[in-house]
């Protein structure tokens, strides 16, 4: 509940229209629990003293009226603010996922971000709308408490001594509930981990019936199977616990009507019955609540060490980004070094020392078995990896922290594992030079380009690759970079990607980087480097080219 609400009064500090929607909040649930007490203390006294005024009655439907008010007005506000609260959460995290370095959003894992996107947000939206009638309720408590006290302040300390041990035993089995329910948290981000694996392997699975049963046994259903019984845990423990706190009121009841404390007259005992009885329902909401307030300080604590590990390497926004196609004349990577640590066998690979140049106009193939860092160095020099040791120095300058989105800009690129998104971001009024192009890559006739949005993406993965390698077209960029662009295509777009883009590329003063194995096309190369388990073995331009026979194949442009 802490962690709730001082996340609650941190949302209201940050967010600039959500303060004053929060203390209206507040009031609207205190005031609307104090409308709610005067209503049963009015009651009370009507039975008590016989009132049958006009006035009684007029007070009476007022305060109704009021109760009812204030209830809408904290729901509707708390509505507001939460669902604001919501998609700008969303949003700020978003913005630090995309201010991480790559390597450390790596470490963290997708899972892990999607998780707390995906569901740790609406579990705190789910808490959050439940506050109005949280706050409503504990004021009915409070304000019944304060009058019984006022009936009969001896008979108040022996409740408040009984509410005390069975708020003692509530808290004990809520504690262990929330522990299950932490444990349920923690299978679920591997669950979900699983259901990942589902979809993007279902190619995979499905040619395997060994490996397919394996994995639904192993990934999916003994973690199910985990998250389901921490949850049955958490919540036998809560039904439990919410048993334990309405037999601690009826036990009560029934000991101080029976006990006749202290000679309690039939008023006072009357007022004390009709409150137990009142407070049941307040009670019973504020036990029936605690389970969701309680994940939701799981959800909120989960996001806070999300939060605080993306803030571990942030990197600081650059006021005025390079413009990309003006600004470079020179590329280099000084004694670069990088370190992966595989936490599983505790091995140890290291990429570097690298010394390289890249100069415009130049054509730079990387070759090098898998796993050999290939494209490591990649990342590297395109500034998507900081260096462990060394610099990546650009027009003469080692590029540091404050400049490295600068470096970034200045490449197009399309890696092995490529996203291509369904919309041209970043991009405006080039759909009649985009549709074009479609035409060239033999695309036209399953895609089409309007207001920056492509008709579909639903293609095969070559398809998808010429694709995303238009968008890099388009981008206009002064270094391309391709990671095995061509292992997916047809001879005839091999063809067209390295005799003709290349070339183009080189001939408009573009420097191009090109991971590749098809040795059969490095004459078109200036320079070829070789990569063997994280040493540059081979920097060699290439001496002569071949002359290559045959008709000129469409290009881009």
């Amino acid at each position: 509940m802490i962690k709730l609400v001082k996340f609650f009064v941190r949302s209201a500090q940050t967010i600039r229209y959500s303060r004053s929607i929060v203390i209206a909040v507040f009031l609207a649930g205190i005031f609307g629990g104090a409308f709610n007490t005067a209503a049963v203390i009015l009651l009370n006294y009507a039975i008590a003293h016989r009132t049958r005024s006009l006035g009684a009655m007029a007070a009476f439907a007022g305060i109704c009226v009021s109760m009812v008010i204030c209830k809408y007005l904290s729901q509707v506000w708390l509505m507001r603010f939460g669902a604001r609260t919501v998609a700008d959460l969303r949003v700020v995290l978003s913005r630090q996922v995309l201010s991480s370095p790559l390597r450390h959003l790596e470490e963290i894992g997708a899972h892990r971000v999607l998780a707390a996107i995906t569901e740790d947000i609406p579990t705190i939206m789910a808490a959050l709308t439940q506050a109005p009638n949280l706050s409503i309720n504990v004021v009915i408590v409070i304000g019944s408490l304060i009058y019984m006290g006022w009936l009969s302040w001896k008979l108040l300390l022996i409740v408040l001594a009984c509410i005390a041990a069975g708020v003692a035993g509530y808290h004990f089995l809520e504690q262990r509930a929330r522990r299950s329910y932490r444990s349920a948290q923690l299978e679920g981000n591997l669950l979900f981990q699983g259901f990942q694996a589902l979809v993007n392997g279902a190619k995979e699975l499905q040619m395997s019936r060994t490996r397919r049963d394996d994995f639904l046994v192993k990934g999916i259903a003994e973690r199910a199977r985990m998250v389901a019984e921490h949850r049955i845990a958490g919540t036998t423990n809560y039904v439990v616990a919410e048993s334990w706190g309405e037999l601690s009121i009826f036990l009560l009841l029934g000991f101080v009507v029976f006990g006749q404390f202290g000679g309690a007259s039939t008023q006072v005992l009357t007022g004390y019955v009709l409150l137990f009885f009142y407070l049941m329902t307040p009670l019973q909401f504020i036990l029936n609540v605690v389970p969701t307030i309680s994940q939701a300080d799981v959800a909120v604590e989960r996001i806070e060490n999300m939060r605080m590990a993306l803030d571990e390497r942030r990197m600081e926004p650059v006021q005025e980004p390079a413009l990309a196609s003006t600004g470079w004349k020179h590329l280099e990577l000084r004694s670069v070094t990088h370190t992966y640590r595989n936490e599983k066998d505790n091995q140890v690979f290291q990429l570097g020392p690298i010394n390289l140049e890249l100069n415009p106009g130049e054509i730079l193939f990387v070759t090098g078995g898998n796993g050999s860092g290939k494209t490591t160095l990649i990342k590297l020099l395109t500034g998507l990896y900081t260096p462990e040791s060394g610099d990546v120095v650009l027009n003469g300058k080692a590029v540091t922290d404050a400049d490295r989105e600068n470096l970034r800009h200045q490449f197009s690129t399309v890696f092995s594992d490529f996203f291509l998104f369904n919309e041209l971001y970043g991009m405006r009024d080039v759909d009649s030079s985009a549709n074009s192009q479609l035409a060239l890559l033999q695309l036209d006739h399953k895609v089409r380009i309007e207001n920056g949005v492509f008709s579909t993406i639903e293609l095969s993965q070559g398809q998808r690759k010429r694709l995303a390698l238009l968008v890099a077209y388009l981008e206009d960029r002064p270094i391309y970079v391709f990671d095995e662009w061509a292992a997916d295509q047809d001879p005839t777009f091999r063809d067209v990607f390295y005799l003709d883009l290349l070339p183009e590329l080189k001939r408009r003063g573009k420097a191009v980087v090109v991971i590749s194995h098809d040795d059969r096309y490095y004459d078109v190369g200036d320079r070829i480097i070789k990569l063997d388990f994280g040493k540059l073995v081979k920097d060699e331009r290439v001496a002569e080219r071949s002359l290559r026979g045959g008709a000129p194949v469409a290009r881009l442009g």
